[in-house]
């Protein structure tokens, strides 16, 4: 039974189908060829693997950001059938087999580090975003400068029994620590004051004993860290032994580092508006950051 009228004309099926098995092996959810990662539930009775992305479609619909997708299975081929929502986006030659399976978008943490509340670094941070979003990644963001945040106070409160994964001072590091656990992705975004990331995002990682055991193995599930830095200085080399203890600090936490991204001759409140080509390496950060998490 043909399911759509389209599908009435013969030739138009059989193109359809040719079309389908020819890119049977990509992603349902975008067409990333191959696949970024492998669905875990089973697809059909003859047990073949799907492959999904765990990125989004482009451009979909911002009131369902691909909540759902169907997966036709032809034998042990996986035919193109996706949709967004409500929203039917692809369709192929119909098979005996179906799968659906919810998708669930990228949850980001973003933590923005500066005293200014619209400097430089807010600024790309809010592209960075703003794309991850479009790409159906939801967001839980936090100006460290406005929040009540404390130094450690090394109490090993959070290595007691029953209290694993808490902090023990009651400020706004509680709904920080949630939000982390629950991420996939950490993007910190801080100048550089002093060679170093500001006081704002020293607090914040003074604070990340939780996220580690008393064995000093991590509690994480190897969520992303991303580190966005800008900087007055024109060389981009300049800090960069800092920025690799940053990296090699977060490693050791349990986090998955990926490599900072750095801007420089950013010294005035607005600079960044004169170097575009900023905002569009963050755009390209953000999708690389939603579809290969």
């Amino acid at each position: 039974m043909m399911p759509i009228n389209q599908f009435d004309n013969h030739q138009n099926r059989s193109a359809e189908k040719d079309m389908a098995m020819e890119h049977a092996s990509l992603c349902v959810l975008c067409g990333h060829n191959p696949p970024i990662k492998t669905c875990r539930k089973p697809l059909c009775m003859a047990g073949n693997s799907g492959r999904i992305c765990m990125c989004v479609m482009p451009n979909p619909p911002s009131q369902s950001r691909a909540q759902y997708a169907l997966g036709w299975i032809c034998g042990c081929r996986t035919i193109q059938w996706s949709a967004v929502g409500l929203s039917l986006r692809h369709f192929a030659w119909p098979c005996p087999f179906f799968l659906f399976t919810q998708v669930n978008p990228m949850k980001i943490l973003a933590l923005y580090a500066s005293p200014r509340a619209q400097g430089n670094s807010a600024q790309l941070l809010n592209v960075l975003l703003e794309e991850a979003g479009r790409l159906g990644a939801t967001i839980s963001r936090y100006t460290l400068n406005t929040l009540q945040l404390k130094g450690c106070q090394a109490c090993y409160s959070c290595r007691q029994p029953g209290k694993e994964k808490q902090c023990a001072i009651k400020d706004d590091m509680q709904s920080i620590l949630t939000d982390l656990f629950a991420a996939d992705a950490v993007v910190l975004a801080s100048p550089v004051y002093m060679w170093q990331m500001t006081a704002q995002a020293r607090l914040f990682t003074d604070r990340l004993m939780p996220v580690l055991k008393p064995d000093y193995t991590s509690w994480l599930n190897g969520q992303r860290m991303l580190v966005l830095y800008t900087q007055g200085q024109p060389d981009l080399t300049r800090f960069a032994s800092y920025f690799q203890y940053v990296n090699d600090m977060f490693a050791f936490l349990g986090f998955r580092t990926s490599e900072p991204l750095v801007f420089g001759n950013l010294r005035g409140l607005n600079d960044v508006q004169r170097q575009p080509h900023h905002f569009e390496r963050v755009r390209q950060a953000a999708t690389e950051l939603v579809r290969n998490g």
